[in-house]
């Protein structure tokens, strides 16, 4: 009886955004993603290519390579990739140097390690993503 009286909720404030996200953000890589936001030119386009530009190069390569493996994976599998991902950006740099930049000195200027997305290579991201020993299973 509950669902049936149940009201879908209201569109949130990207709905009308979803044709521009779903054409820049299914770019095969983050430079793309950025040229295709920037050629977008909208107010939401300006805004969002601006944030990205602000944050990890490795990051951004990590989270672009998560979202499209997380599709295919199973609830465990993907638990487990998130697990690495943890783990690696944890023994890495850019993780403390965001900290840095945003909570302890809030200068605002991080020296990310990569600097650059095209110094940021395919074995950087695979490192990250590749089995670990002895990581749970959350099954």
């Amino acid at each position: 009886a509950a669902i049936g009286t149940h009201e879908a909720p209201a569109p949130g404030p990207l709905h009308a955004e979803r044709a521009l996200v779903e054409a820049c953000f299914s770019a095969d890589d983050v430079a793309e993603v950025l040229s295709r936001l920037d050629a977008a030119g909208s107010g939401f386009a300006k805004k969002a290519a601006a944030t990205i530009r602000t944050r990890s190069p490795t990051s951004l390569h990590l989270a672009l390579a998560q979202m499209r493996r997380g599709a295919a994976l199973s609830f465990p599998e993907a638990m487990r990739l998130e697990y690495r991902i943890l783990c690696r950006i944890l023994r890495g740099h850019d993780f403390y140097e965001g900290v840095r930049s945003v909570l302890i000195d809030r200068d605002g200027k991080p020296d990310w390690q990569p600097a650059t997305l095209e110094a940021v290579t395919a074995e950087d991201i695979e490192a990250h993503l590749a089995p670990m020993p002895g990581e749970p299973s959350f099954t």
